[in-house]
């Protein structure tokens, strides 16, 4: 038996063969492998770059300083004494005189205070009636007399009166009258009573009884009986000594506004003289209130603070280190009065002054040591000078580390608060 053997053929060789039979015109070419090169992003390059720029800049920016300077401040505190005197006109520094002058101010004034006792009170309501006379032509006299109301009140006039007789108008009869003035028979706010008629009880069961009567045509009032206020000692005492002590710092207060510019009066050399005290009700008044009045006079020696400040001034350098000065704000002044004497026209202060001082430092000659060095040699040679106490370096956004050497760009100043003493 004859073997038959087949050909295998590659799939893709006869896909070629295929191909090249159908069409003559096809022509293969070798493949060429190309490697693909990386790139960076856009984006980084140009973060980058600005960065880069912004180093350049921020380094060659002005490089402008400014230094604050915390000089050791010392404690200065001593006393003086001085003669303030009416009799003398300018400053002696060399016997410590200062001028002085008197000033005075004047005032009354009142006021209304409470009664803290307390008593029984009764009083009679009063009134006035007028009492007719018709029982005949003829005028009547009447002695104190008893006037009852139509409700039973009874009232006393005050005084004896004649009641002017009738007479007639046109053939009427008028009565005469009088008005007297009555008070009730007994205390108490039941002869409070309205506008009536009265009787008089002594002509009760004659002719006369009807004849001879009154009437009132408003109230009675001022019954009363109870508790009320009474003025003790102890009320005049606490209303005088309330009312003094009003007048003085009222008086005072005048005397300091009255006063000219830069002139000062210490309260305490003040004399102050209560005249014409008045009360209105005296002790056992029995009253809720009563009314107090005053008057006052005020005296003192004022001088000038600018005499006082020129003194303490050309003193205070004798105690103070030299080359020296008084930190702004610091200095105080006490005033103590040692005595006065108006008479005398002198009065004696004992002023007790404190302030806090450093060394003069010229600020110019240290921004000229300092150009040119490193930040770190600026401190080193800034707090290793003794009169400084502390340093605060503040610079721009440059990144230079020197000082630079135009003075122009560097300030330097006197910090505002010391943060430490010393006493040596």
């Amino acid at each position: 038996m004859q073997k038959k053997f087949f050909d295998i053929i590659p799939p893709k060789k006869k896909v070629t063969e295929s191909l090249l039979a159908k069409s003559d015109s096809v022509t293969l070419e070798p493949m060429v492998f190309v490697k693909k090169k990386k790139r960076f992003p856009k984006a980084l390059i140009g973060i980058v770059t600005i960065a880069v720029l912004a180093l350049i800049v921020v380094f060659f920016l002005p490089n402008d300083v400014e230094i604050k300077v915390w000089p050791v401040m010392r404690d200065v505190a001593f006393t003086e004494t001085v003669i303030i005197d009416l009799n003398t006109a300018e400053v002696d520094l060399e016997n410590n005189i200062i001028p002085g002058q008197i000033v005075n101010s004047e005032k009354t004034g009142s006021q209304e205070f409470s009664s803290t006792g307390t008593a029984i009170k009764e009083s009679k309501a009063e009134g006035t009636i007028t009492v007719y006379n018709a029982y005949s032509s003829s005028s009547r006299a009447l002695v104190v007399s008893r006037f009852v109301s139509a409700d039973g009140k009874l009232f006393w006039s005050t005084n004896k009166i004649t009641i002017p007789g009738y007479h007639y108008e046109g053939g009427k009869l008028i009565p005469g009258e009088k008005e007297v003035e009555v008070i009730a028979a007994e205390a108490g706010p039941e002869y409070n009573i309205l506008a009536t008629t009265f009787a008089l009880p002594a002509l009760a069961g004659t002719a006369l009884y009807t004849t001879i009567y009154a009437k009132s045509f408003s109230p009675m009032a001022g019954g009363y009986e109870g508790e009320v206020g009474q003025v003790t000692q102890d009320d005049l005492d606490n209303a005088e000594n309330i009312l003094e002590e009003k007048l003085k710092s009222e008086n005072i207060d005048q005397l300091t506004k009255s006063l000219e510019e830069d002139f000062m009066l210490p309260s305490e050399t003040i004399i102050n003289d209560i005249s014409n005290i008045k009360s209105s009700q005296l002790v056992g008044a029995k009253v809720d209130s009563f009314n107090l009045s005053a008057g006052i006079k005020s005296t003192g020696l004022a001088f000038r603070k600018s005499d006082i400040d020129n003194f303490v001034l050309a003193n205070i350098n004798l105690n103070i280190k030299q080359d020296h000065i008084i930190k702004e704000g610091t200095l105080k002044i006490e005033y103590v009065l040692e005595e006065v004497d108006l008479e005398t026209g002198q009065m004696i202060i004992r002023l007790e002054v404190s302030a806090k001082s450093h060394a003069d430092i010229d600020l110019e000659t240290l921004k000229k040591a300092i150009m040119g060095k490193s930040f770190k040699e600026t401190e080193i040679f800034l707090n290793s000078l003794p009169e400084i106490d502390r340093i605060e370096l503040k610079t721009g956004l440059s990144l230079k580390k020197t000082i630079p050497e135009d003075m122009s760009k560097v300030e330097i100043q006197l910090g505002v608060d010391p943060v430490r003493n010393s006493d040596n």
